[in-house]
């Protein structure tokens, strides 16, 4: 299946018009795209629930919290960790 850039509910209703002679809907109702960020308001907190993060797949979130754990170390290999009886000695 070959997935195109947009929300996935505007290519269910292509060519549809909200009025007659109009060019078509702007913008998704669930989500605002093609707006820079995800349409939510707080009088609608259960829909702000669905949406948040962690409702997905989270690709790139779990690999954030798995590197601030780390400090965000880049290149090289983890540091050396001294041995136990090595300290106790």
């Amino acid at each position: 299946m070959h997935w195109e850039k947009g929300c996935a509910d505007e290519r269910l209703r292509q060519g549809s018009t909200d009025q007659i002679g109009s060019v078509g809907i702007v913008s998704c109702a669930q989500c605002g795209y093609p707006a820079a960020k995800l349409r939510s308001f707080n009088w609608g907190l259960k829909a702000k629930r669905r949406k948040t993060t962690g409702t997905g797949r989270m690709d790139n979130i779990k690999d954030v919290n798995r590197r601030f754990k780390n400090g965000f170390r880049e290149g090289g290999a983890a540091p050396k960790k001294a041995k136990a009886a090595a300290s106790s000695a």
